[in-house]
């Protein structure tokens, strides 16, 4: 099997109906391999699972996040100027941890997971850890206000709202705009 395809774990039956069921073979350097089926598989750098669960995609930004903050942390640590460093913060890590956000189906819970994560990276950039910050009686505004970085969660709404409305503004007839002038018979 070629290198560019990665086994993942395999799936009974595929769920969509409309697919057929047989398998897809791929033709390679005169080498024919078939594709074997998975659960998940990373198309585009963000996770797609066949239960469209958003938690395992949570899951690799919030350590895309922290590899990106590793990466200039010690950048961060020599500014004295707090708006350059959360300038730097904004730009590297905050898309990091925010990355394919436009499609998400956001719920409470994710979204408390996202302010959690970024909660930990800016206590990092202040250099004050989560036992301290509970020692000193400190919250999050009281941290915000020492990092000065943006919330991440007017972001993904932003995001969000900019995908809805690129999807408004095409006149082809996809299904997306459709399903935007859909209304149900009561």
């Amino acid at each position: 099997m070629p290198q560019k395809f990665k086994k993942f774990r395999n799936v009974p039956e595929p769920k969509n109906v409309f697919s057929s069921k047989s398998p897809v073979n791929i033709t390679y350097n005169d080498v024919t391999t078939g594709i074997e089926k998975v659960n998940e598989y990373v198309y585009l750098g963000r996770l797609l699972n066949e239960n469209n669960e958003l938690e395992p995609e949570l899951h690799r930004r919030r350590r895309a996040a922290w590899a990106a903050f590793n990466n200039i942390k010690n950048t961060t640590y020599v500014l004295s100027c707090l708006r350059i460093r959360a300038q730097l913060f904004d730009s590297i890590v905050l898309p990091a941890l925010t990355y394919g956000s436009e499609v998400w189906t956001f719920t409470k819970t994710h979204s408390e997971r996202v302010r959690v994560a970024h909660a930990a990276l800016e206590r990092r950039l202040v250099g004050i850890s989560l036992l301290e910050q509970r020692r000193r009686n400190l919250h999050r505004e009281d941290i915000r206000a020492q990092s000065v970085v943006r919330d991440p969660l007017p972001v993904i709404k932003k995001n969000n709202l900019g995908w809805a409305g690129h999807i408004m503004q095409r006149n082809d007839g996809r299904w997306t705009r459709l399903v935007q002038k859909w209304y149900p018979i009561a």
